[in-house]
């Protein structure tokens, strides 16, 4: 769940946002992958 959202943000983000990503990616992500 919440390393597959990083895995598909990581690409789209720069990599210094990389680790923020991680913790984003759970508001980013659609509610249906939550």
């Amino acid at each position: 769940m919440g390393g597959r959202g990083a895995s598909a943000v990581a690409p789209l983000l720069p990599q210094q946002a990389r680790p923020s990503a991680r913790i984003r990616s759970r508001a980013w992500l659609p509610p249906r992958s939550r």
